[in-house]
């Protein structure tokens, strides 16, 4: 009945295979547009991340060996369809990020260590109990061992992520905290220095700025402790010698509006009955050290060398050798800046060539590229919206290294239908021609921190009218030609 004509069936789709095309259709269609759906499936999306515990792409993930760690729903079947049939299909909501220099993702090291079946299932129910994604959430303040509370299956009181974990039960069972910390002291714990639960590898500076929602102080001063509870401080005072490694400390009943966390640093304490037992501390001051303060030092091929690959086709080369980027980034900043996008095509090969100006036209970086794509999806329309992918790419880089936060750019070009395209946000339909740069493109300009403007330019004006005498749009225009 499912079979094709030829071989005598009635040319029916399979109603498995047609439910399946239908949702990965709708995850492909909905799965960035803010209706009710999009959001659904952007929230399972992200649900299943959650619970894998995994960076990258959900659906590039071996569905055979981890599909038992997820919750059954409409989703992860389409997880299975893709993998079973080979098809490449990449989500775009937020990754779980690492948080200190050395970090890892626990159940991404577990895995490569050879867990699997029931007892990777148990580690990470284990994981999804203690609510942590990262070897940084169950590591002392200093990053030299695993904290005791993560070592007994105890929640702590700092938390680094903000996720909105899955309801978990009250309580798990001895198996599975034997099977966990069996897992963690394979995986993370240095094999001579097991009984202290010592890591392998150190881990080092801190990505973020923990203090803002990290629990427990120390002021080096007075030797005092300080806690965090809501608005509230509570103040603890030493009751041992500062020399001993087992340091106590008493609660003050007394508590306080406001401590100077300017100057504490953050601590690895543990609480026992009303007193708290001093473990580890950080050894910076104040906020941590961010690796966002050295972006604004790397230079821009540094920054577009930390791209995915999937990116770095829209900047095949590019100048700016001669360029003041700082003027460049202070025109953003003013709403001054510009930029031209002109594509080619012929013999069935697509390139495209783009520049950003200050409000300089001398002032600019010129970029090219090859057109992504088969021969029989290349066209000039192609090429010139290949361009704009060049384009917004550099604004990306510089408002990374420039850290801006507003400002806007004009991007002109001379194809009326690829402006409208790059510009538009009507709904975009997965059979259209040139849908993968066209969604890319608006993806990548709704997460700029700037805006965009469009401007169409009469293509070829040097054609009929000497350069000296062309408008500054269509000198660049010529430019780019």
């Amino acid at each position: 009945m499912y079979g094709p004509k030829a071989f005598q069936g009635l040319g029916i789709m399979h109603p498995y295979l047609h439910q399946e095309l239908m949702h990965l259709a709708a995850c492909i269609h909905e799965g960035e547009r803010e209706t009710i759906t999009g959001e659904l499936i952007r929230a399972s999306t992200e649900q299943i991340q959650l619970e894998l515990g995994l960076p990258g792409h959900i659906f590039e993930k071996d569905y055979d060996a981890l599909a038992h760690l997820v919750t059954d729903c409409w989703l992860k079947t389409v997880w299975q369809f893709t993998w079973k049939n080979e098809i490449q299909i990449k989500d775009t909501v937020i990754k779980p990020a690492l948080y200190r220099d050395n970090d890892q993702y626990i159940m991404e090291e577990i895995f490569r260590h050879g867990y699997r079946g029931n007892e990777l299932k148990k580690i990470n129910e284990c994981r999804m109990f203690l609510q942590v994604n990262n070897l940084s959430e169950i590591t002392t303040v200093d990053g030299k061992k695993i904290t005791e509370h993560a070592w007994n299956g105890l929640r702590d009181d700092n938390r680094v992520n903000e996720y909105q974990w899955p309801r978990a039960p009250k309580q798990l069972s001895k198996l599975h905290w034997r099977i966990w910390r069996k897992a963690i002291q394979a995986s993370f714990v240095d094999p001579m220095k097991t009984t202290k639960h010592e890591l392998l590898m150190r881990l080092h500076d801190w990505n973020l700025d923990i203090t803002k929602k990290w629990t427990w102080f120390y002021a080096s001063e007075d030797d005092m402790l300080y806690k965090r509870e809501g608005l509230l401080w509570y103040s603890y005072t030493s009751t041992t010698d500062a020399r001993r490694h087992d340091r106590i400390y008493d609660r003050d009943p007394n508590f306080l509006l406001e401590v100077p966390i300017e100057i504490l640093k953050t601590a690895t304490v543990i609480k026992k009955d009303g007193t708290a037992e001093f473990i580890a501390l950080a050894f910076a001051t104040g906020p941590i050290r961010s690796r966002l303060l050295l972006q604004s030092v790397l230079s821009l091929t540094q920054l577009r060398h930390q791209e995915p690959k999937s990116n770095k086709w829209a900047i095949a080369d590019w100048d700016y050798s001669q360029t003041n980027l700082v003027e460049i980034a202070k025109d953003i900043q003013d709403r001054t800046a510009t930029a031209i996008s002109n594509g080619s095509f012929k013999n069935c090969n697509g390139t495209s060539a783009f520049m950003l100006c200050s409000n300089r036209i001398e002032n600019r970086i010129i970029g090219v590229n090859a057109v992504p794509g088969a021969a029989d999806e290349q066209s000039a329309y192609r090429s010139e919206l290949a361009g704009v992918s060049g384009i917004i790419h550099i604004l990306k880089l510089l408002c990374t290294k420039f850290k801006l936060k507003r400002g806007s750019v004009q991007i002109g070009l001379d194809g009326d239908q690829a402006l409208k395209a790059a510009a538009g946000t009507w709904p975009l339909k997965p059979a259209q021609a040139d849908y993968d740069l066209i969604k890319d493109i608006r993806a990548k300009i709704k997460a700029l921190p700037i805006s965009i403007t469009w401007k169409w330019i009469e293509g070829h004006q040097d054609d009929n009218d000497d350069f000296q005498h062309l408008d500054p749009w269509a000198q660049r225009n010529s430019h780019c030609d």
